[in-house]
């Protein structure tokens, strides 16, 4: 299989669930064909995403949407569930407590880092019951806390927490500003991925450009 080269623009449209990518057809052994370079591509989902700020729906067609412009500490495999690091370099886990080390020099859509206290600072606002996330209790256990020391988050809970890791390294983290202002990004979008939103018309089709300055994407 060829390395993959990144497209510049993602459309994602409203309709029945399909996918649709540039490149020629699979083989019938499932080899993967060309990959577009600096072209385009569209995927489809079934239903309107709503409001795109990613601590505020647990929507699976929003999910799909944001992961093309928000990161996560890890990443799972899906076939192998091996974790592997993502905004994260390394973590551990003590008793109830994860412990993330995140990597150097990761941007934002706005140009601001993303450092450990933005992790923190995403973890604690979902806890917070004013801003009623439907993370906090199910993704975000109910006794959660965040802090921060440098480029070390620490999430603590105050009871065992089943897959604490993979529930809290796969949340989808946007940077500082969406949290002080949540309604700019509810059409729109300011994260560390690869791709932001440029245009949401409702019930139709969101645009995505990809963006200057990806930390990550030599490591994807």
């Amino acid at each position: 299989m060829k390395a993959r080269s990144v497209s510049a623009t993602a459309v994602i449209s409203v309709g029945v669930f399909t996918l649709a990518g540039c490149g020629g057809a699979s083989s019938p052994e499932g080899s993967v064909g060309e990959y577009a370079k600096d072209g385009s591509f569209t995927t489809v989902i079934n239903a309107d995403p709503g409001n795109l700020h990613p601590l505020i729906t647990n929507l699976t067609s929003t999910q799909i949407v944001n992961a093309y412009s928000y990161d996560s500490l890890i990443d799972i495999d899906a076939q192998t569930r091996t974790v592997r690091p993502y905004l994260a370099e390394s973590w551990r886990e003590e008793g109830n407590t994860l412990k993330f080390v995140l990597k150097k020099g990761v941007t934002c859509a706005d140009g601001t880092s993303f450092t450990a206290q933005t992790a923190a600072d995403d973890i604690n606002w979902v806890m917070d019951p004013e801003n009623a996330s439907p993370l906090r209790g199910s993704t975000v256990p109910s006794s959660t806390v965040a802090s921060a020391d440098g480029d070390e988050l620490t999430v603590t809970t105050a009871e065992p927490a089943p897959f604490l890791l993979s529930r809290i390294g796969s949340m989808r983290l946007p940077c500082a500003a969406t949290l002080e202002d949540p309604a700019s990004i509810r059409s729109s979008s300011n994260g560390t991925g690869l791709f932001k939103v440029t245009e949401v018309v409702p019930n139709d089709h969101i645009t995505m450009e990809r963006r200057d300055g990806y930390h990550l994407e030599s490591e994807r």
